[in-house]
């Protein structure tokens, strides 16, 4: 998906801000289980970057309650 390629680009580049708010919107947006649960874990590594933590902290307690079987929780 180009958005979510976008977005990890941005990560990358560490503008956390941006690729924080276009993470959040393909949680939301994407029909894709894994590219949501990608999604939101690394809004959350957005949010722990801006130090939003409690953002960080909401975001891996809804990815392990929604997604406890994707590969990041189960990995650790």
């Amino acid at each position: 998906m180009v958005a979510f390629d976008y977005a990890k680009s941005l990560y990358a580049a560490k503008q956390f801000d941006k690729a924080k708010e276009i993470f959040k919107k393909l949680v939301v947006a994407a029909t894709d289980s894994d590219l949501s649960a990608n999604s939101l874990y690394l809004y959350s590594q957005c949010s722990f970057r801006t130090e939003d933590y409690t953002g960080c902290v909401k975001a891996l307690t809804i990815l392990s309650k929604r997604w406890p079987d994707c590969p990041v929780i189960r990995t650790g």
